[in-house]
């Protein structure tokens, strides 16, 4: 019987661990991991529309759309 909760106990703080570990590792507002230059080279000759639809990017700040957060390489959310 100890021989099974000790077992169960090292179980459950395994999954608590892990579970911690994998929350913290996603971030969806994080500008550190939002940044994206490959995506401001794909953009870097379009030309976005002026209709502005109001869009967050990932870096939390407020874009007049899509497009114009990939020319500065921050992907919309």
């Amino acid at each position: 019987m100890k021989r099974i909760s000790t077992g169960l106990l090292t179980g459950i703080v395994a999954i608590a661990a892990f579970a911690l570990i994998t929350v913290g590792a996603c971030k969806k507002n994080d500008p550190a991991n939002c940044f994206n230059a490959q995506l401001q080279r794909d953009y870097e000759k379009v030309s976005c529309s002026t209709i502005c639809t109001e869009t967050y990017g990932c870096d939390g700040k407020l874009y007049c759309n899509a497009c114009t957060a990939a020319k500065v390489g921050i992907y919309a959310n």
